[in-house]
């Protein structure tokens, strides 16, 4: 897998995941190389310095042997019946990498234990992804399940409240009190939740806005969900 961009890297020189090679660019002037490089030798990484900038304006590549943090559902779930606090981040629809990426480095920001996607018609992680994410990416564990209907039961089982986020909510995000085990449902600003996967939802908050708009990116709606429900359960 490669990473591309001088924080991704740092963050997954520091998250222990083994490294076969890093690129810098010669020319290069970024601040943070130094710091690269220090880390780099701690960790016996080779650093490559080579003469051609890639296509990432960075300049700084890795090459990492190891593949996303992927986790089985059953696992998770298994596991947060002893939980008594977790954020679980669904999204439905959601498709754009990068917007995937920003959702990523938001969630491990405000403490989410897992991502879960489903395993059809969802955003791919690619490079930009990655990129995006700064090496959130690898600390994040997703999980890609075959029906989030199903899945969303499964958590209810162990003690989670689902919490979806639509322009038509009862309560605004920051009225709403979350429980000490939270879902957090959101879909792609073209599509949305699907009503099949709506309909799981305990409750339906909503984001207030002044402006002509009447979406928020949903990378933004994310950031601003999380942190709500972070500084209210933490």
């Amino acid at each position: 897998m490669i990473v591309e961009g001088a924080n991704a890297v740092i963050e997954y020189i520091k998250s222990e995941k083994k490294m076969t090679l890093i690129e810098i660019y010669e020319n290069i002037k970024h601040s943070r190389k130094i710091q690269i490089e220090e880390l780099a030798e701690k960790k016996g990484i080779t650093i490559q310095y080579v003469k051609k900038r890639s296509k990432n304006q960075d300049g700084i590549t890795a090459i990492v042997d190891e593949e996303l943090k992927l986790m089985e559902f059953e696992v998770f779930v298994h596991e947060s019946i002893s939980k008594n606090k977790s954020i679980v981040l669904i999204l439905d629809q959601v498709q754009d990498p990068r917007n995937l990426g920003a959702i990523i480095r938001s969630a491990d920001a405000f403490g989410v234990d897992i991502i879960i996607l489903p395993e059809h018609g969802r955003a791919r992680v690619t490079e930009t992804t990655i990129k995006t994410s700064t090496g959130a990416i690898s600390h994040i564990p997703i999980c890609y399940v075959n029906n989030l209907s199903q899945a969303i039961e499964k958590l209810k089982k162990v003690g989670y409240w689902v919490y979806s986020i639509d322009t038509e909510g009862s309560k605004t995000y920051l009225e709403e009190k979350y429980s000490f085990k939270s879902v957090i449902l959101l879909g792609s600003e073209g599509f949305g939740i699907r009503k099949k996967v709506q309909e799981k939802a305990d409750f339906t908050v909503t984001i207030p806005m002044s402006g002509n708009v009447n979406s928020l990116n949903v990378s933004v709606a994310t950031g601003i969900i999380l942190s709500a429900v972070h500084e209210k359960i933490k």
